[in-house]
């Protein structure tokens, strides 16, 4: 592992670099077997569990190699299984049985105090003896109770014990074959596949019932030749792909749980389709998560050469790669809905004086929200990099690592154009391209968005609506001497990039307006028909997310980079003991932070001319949140270091970290 001061071989990234050698197969058989087994018998109990959970984990496989053709041809395979299940529990509140039946009068507040329900359509004047007459509710709330287990704890607050079991397994295999072709020419093939399956049992609710299934599937392969020119030239060609796919979704099978409970307007899509989220305040949710399902599928090609040459003192590596990525994703957020009662309306417009279960068996909401038009993001990016590294020696006490090493990464972009950017110098959303937008005119009539809407070849963008940076050079810099017999210097200095985080690319340009069409639901304090739980995603409520706010990225971003500084001296006592004092320190330049751009003009004379209403720099739009590269960080720390090495293999070390952070 090199963590600093390495060569210019080595980049992309700012951070360390983590270098591992395959095992080869060889003339003759060798194999093992292992296995790691933890249980919970010697465990504690923890504080809030009512016994000792279970706890298992197995650990176990196997390898073997050997010849395939003696001299010419080897093989070598292995395979690993993980197995881990563990209990767990969480607490929170669920109705009790008197607030099922819509008997509020032994419900209390934190403080003790007893809550006095109101009625919304009687001028919120109290219920009679503190009950729900069973003609007023609403028979999807009443439904939704079921789904509600009776407390199993006792005392105010967290009324309600939940247990779930977590399943955490894998099977891995990775295999090799090596082949020479002679003395001067070898390939390798290298094939490995890692199958995952694991739940999440608390992901939608702390009930432990509305839990997800996990399948996570990573592969890595790749093809290494290998050819002598002579004994001092050598060339490295390789190639290399890995993958991840990773398929979480709710445990529903495809149910229309929002049909079946009289909910209208959630998805019908057969693989989206489930138990909205339903939030209830003070009580456990009840409804899977909103993000689900969540798919995703990273794909990283590589394609890579090396020519090192051995010329008297130097050590000269050349080489240049070539990436490609691909990251596909659907964007299913809140696609069946999510909804909230709080007690706002049997709180007379206070919610902390009501109960949210109150609420919901009333079938009153306070607010909802849903996402209409979901997106696919096909993101696509590559990457190109040259670099020239020289070892060194020009003298025998003194060794020199000199290299440079240049990186292109272009701006990552959907290959259905499917983006949309805000641009300050515009004030204007730029969307990459309409063409899969057929009524896009009438999309931003119906969200009063016109003129506030351009198109990426109209302003000069590119399909990214971010232009690539172009000037990424890395020199590196670093020596070896040896001072005297028992002391060795070392020292170093390097320019790292950091390069680009899809992700953040993907859910800030590509899943808003007007490719994702969500909208939010308030409900109206004077009709309680307008925000019920059968129709929680009224039309007439809703306000489309994006047009009152948005999200940009800056159009000529500079790459973030890393400059990375270390000198250490190592000094041999004797008696096997080494004392090593260093200084390390790094800069960071150009990094990326997401803030709000349009923070409004909170002046003295704004308010005195316009009262709270204080204007904003990019009008009429909200909250913009965007992404600026202007940020910096300084770490520097002195390292002080004793090793002691004893008898009998046993050694001694003694670290002392001298740091200093800017304030």
């Amino acid at each position: 592992m090199e963590v600093s001061g390495f060569s210019a071989e080595y980049g992309k990234m700012a951070g360390g670099v983590l270098n591992m050698v395959l095992k080869s197969g060889t003339n003759r058989f060798h194999g093992a077997l292992f296995e790691y087994n933890r249980n919970g018998q010697l465990d504690a109990k923890a504080y809030f569990d009512p016994k000792k959970l279970p706890f298992n984990q197995n650990q176990l496989g196997g390898m073997i190699s050997g010849p395939i053709r003696k001299d010419r041809t080897f093989f070598m395979f292995s395979h690993e299984t993980y197995l881990l299940a563990w209990d767990e529990t969480n607490q929170g509140n669920v109705p009790t049985a008197l607030q099922r039946t819509g008997d509020y009068s032994q419900t209390f507040n934190n403080a003790g105090k007893a809550i006095v329900i109101k009625d919304p359509l009687a001028s919120n004047a109290a219920f009679p003896d503190g009950r729900v007459p069973a003609s007023r509710m609403n028979p999807t709330g009443i439904a939704l109770m079921k789904y509600y287990p009776l407390p199993n704890r006792t005392g105010l607050g967290n009324n309600y014990l939940a247990l779930a079991t977590n399943h955490n397994h894998w099977d891995s295999f990775i295999t090799k074959v090596d082949h020479r072709f002679g003395s001067n020419d070898s390939i390798a093939f290298r094939y490995g596949k890692r199958f995952g399956r694991n739940n999440a049992p608390w992901a939608g609710s702390n009930l432990g019932v509305f839990q997800n299934q996990v399948r996570d599937d990573r592969t890595l392969g790749g093809v290494d030749y290998t050819h002598m020119f002579s004994p001092t030239v050598l060339m490295e060609l390789r190639f290399g792909v890995s993958r991840n796919a990773s398929r979480e979704r709710h445990d529903t099978d495809g149910q229309d749980t929002a049909a079946a409970l009289s909910i209208q307007g959630s998805t019908k899509a057969e693989d989206l389709r489930g138990f909205p989220l339903i939030n209830v305040t003070n009580y456990l949710s009840l409804g899977f998560a909103a993000n689900q399902p969540v798919q995703y599928f990273v794909t990283d090609f590589q394609l890579g050469q090396k020519l090192t040459w051995v010329k008297a003192a130097h050590v000269v590596k050349v080489g240049v790669d070539v990436s490609r990525y691909t990251f596909n994703q659907p964007y299913n957020n809140n696609s069946r809905g999510t909804m909230t009662a709080n007690g706002v309306w049997t709180g007379a417009g206070t919610a902390a004086n009501g109960n949210s279960v109150a609420d919901l068996q009333l079938g009153l909401l306070n607010a909802s929200s849903i996402t209409l038009q979901t997106n696919r993001n096909y993101m696509r990016e590559a990457g190109y990099r040259f670099f020239l590294n020289d070892d060194w020696k020009p003298k025998r006490h003194l060794t020199l690592n000199l290299g440079v090493r240049y990186e292109l990464e272009t701006a990552p972009y959907d290959k259905n154009d499917r983006m949309a950017n805000f641009v300050p110098e515009l004030n204007k959303i730029v969307i990459a391209s309409d063409r899969t937008l057929s009524n896009l005119p009438q999309i931003l009539k119906d969200a009063g968005m016109e003129g506030r809407v351009a198109l990426a070849s109209d302003v000069g963008l590119p399909r990214a609506l971010v232009k690539t940076y172009k000037k990424a050079i890395a020199p590196r810099v670093g020596f070896a001497w040896r001072a005297q017999n028992k002391m060795v210097v070392r020292g170093g200095y390097g320019i790292f990039y950091s390069g680009q985080l899809l992700n953040d690319v993907r859910n800030g340009l590509d899943n808003t307006f007007p490719f994702v069409q969500a909208f939010n639901f308030a409900r109206l304090s004077t009709d309680t028909t307008a925000l019920t739980l059968t129709t929680p995603w009224n039309p007439a409520r809703g306000t489309a997310t994006g047009t009152a706010t948005s999200t940009g990225f800056k159009i000529n971003p500079p790459m973030g980079y890393l400059q990375s500084y270390n000198l250490t001296m190592e000094r041999d006592l004797g008696h096997g003991t080494a004392l090593e004092v260093g200084f390390v320190g790094s800069k960071g330049t150009h990094l990326g932070r997401q803030y709000n751009v349009n923070m409004p003009f909170r002046t003295l004379e704004n308010f005195l001319a316009t009262g709270t209403t204080f204007p904003v720099p990019y009008p009429p739009l909200g909250t913009i949140n965007y992404w600026d590269f202007g940020s910096n960080s300084i770490y520097n720390a002195g390292q002080i270091t004793l090793r002691k090495r004893g008898r009998g293999g046993v050694s001694k070390r003694q670290r002392r970290l001298l740091r200093r952070l800017p304030a």
